[in-house]
């Protein structure tokens, strides 16, 4: 009888390490971009601090698992960049963007524990980006402001790393390289 239970409690121990990705769980996170294409996002990370480029952009995604290891989900992704340039004029460029997407993810294990995993991602990406542009030069200040939409496809992959209840992914897609930490929450029991 002990020995039914201690291999009862093993296997439970191994569905409980893996069932991160079982049909019926949801992820939510956030994902910092860390390099970003121009043909989409405007915001790019532009931290070059003696000339006064700053920028950042931040992606927010919640996901449902709609078999094991394989998501679907939305998120919205925020950004803004300024960059200062000065000399015998200063110009300032100010880009915000907001942008929706709908995303497809499926995980490959490629280790024991599951813990680790290669995935393939998908995406549809809508993104509206503003610009403004502040010049003077001469004693002669002009502003021009811009705004446009973009909706583009993606393909890209990464790698995962899962525990219980915390995800680290880092992932490259034709719109971004995006690092992402998510939070892992159970599928419902029936």
């Amino acid at each position: 009888m002990k020995t039914w239970l201690v291999i009862l409690l093993y296997c439970g121990t191994i569905t409980t390490l893996s069932a991160q990705l079982e049909k019926g769980a949801q992820i939510a996170g956030i994902q910092i971009n860390a390099a970003i294409n121009d043909a989409l996002y405007s915001a790019r990370p532009a931290f070059n601090i003696s000339d006064k480029n700053y920028g950042l952009s931040i992606a927010i995604p919640t996901a449902w698992a709609l078999e094991r290891n394989w998501l679907m989900g939305i998120q919205a992704t925020i950004g803004i960049e300024t960059e200062k340039h000065t000399g015998s004029f200063i110009t300032t460029h100010t880009y915000t963007d907001l942008g929706i997407s709908s995303f497809t993810r499926l995980y490959f294990d490629i280790s024991k524990s599951r813990k680790w995993k290669l995935f393939g991602l998908a995406s549809i990406e809508m993104n509206n980006a503003k610009s403004k542009t502040t010049y003077d030069g001469s004693g002669v200040s002009t502003n021009t402001r811009s705004s446009n939409t973009n909706t583009v496809g993606a393909f890209g992959g990464g790698i995962a790393y899962f525990n219980k209840k915390i995800s680290l992914d880092i992932s490259m897609s034709t719109t971004a390289l995006r690092l992402g930490i998510y939070r892992v929450f159970a599928g419902l029991k029936k």
